[in-house]
């Protein structure tokens, strides 16, 4: 019988804010890994890595460098033991499912991004999520349409390590993530 394959399990925490917790972030990190052990000893598993997902609600400049290297390095203190990567989206996750236009229209026919992102920088879109809402009228984009968007994404195989649109928060998860042995 063959080796069941990773599992993976989301934990969501609506007051686990890491954004927010700047004073207590050590704490609210070693909750999390708490929890996160709980559920690998629950499952009678390795807890093998963990993604902290983070919107930084700001483009990537020095504030955003700042942040990665503060919350990376506390991740890295809080989780020894197993691997970690931070998604710290910038500008919000609406930045990073723009590196995948071809997943708009496969989620709602008429959603076709404009043809001038696909050679931008999108973390440098200062409100990613409005200039979704601007584009995709029809019906307008909201937030819920993002996991359907990268359904679609992961399901055609538009998801790579190197997408021909630009945000180097998207590329530095990847990095963190291609380290994990």
């Amino acid at each position: 019988m063959p080796k069941p394959g990773p599992k993976v399990v989301q934990i969501k925490q609506d007051k686990m804010r890491l954004d927010k917790a700047k004073a207590r972030l050590a704490p609210t990190l070693d909750e999390l890994r708490q929890i996160a052990q709980a559920l690998a000893e629950r499952h009678n598993a390795q807890l093998f890595g963990i993604v902290v997902h983070v919107d930084m609600d700001g483009v990537t400049n020095s504030v955003y460098e700042k942040t990665r290297d503060g919350l990376s390095g506390e991740l890295q203190r809080a989780f020894t033991k197993c691997n970690s990567a931070l998604a710290l989206a910038a500008s919000e996750m609406e930045a990073w499912l723009m590196l995948f236009p071809g997943a708009f229209p496969k989620t709602k026919p008429n959603w076709k991004l404009d043809a001038k992102d696909a050679g931008r920088d999108l973390g440098m879109i200062a409100d990613a999520k409005k200039h979704l809402e601007t584009q995709l009228r029809t019906p307008r984009y909201e937030e819920k349409h993002a996991p359907s968007i990268m359904e679609q994404a992961a399901k055609h195989k538009l998801v790579t390590p190197r997408p021909k649109a630009r945000n180097c928060s998207y590329t530095e998860f990847v990095k963190e993530l291609e380290a994990w042995s």
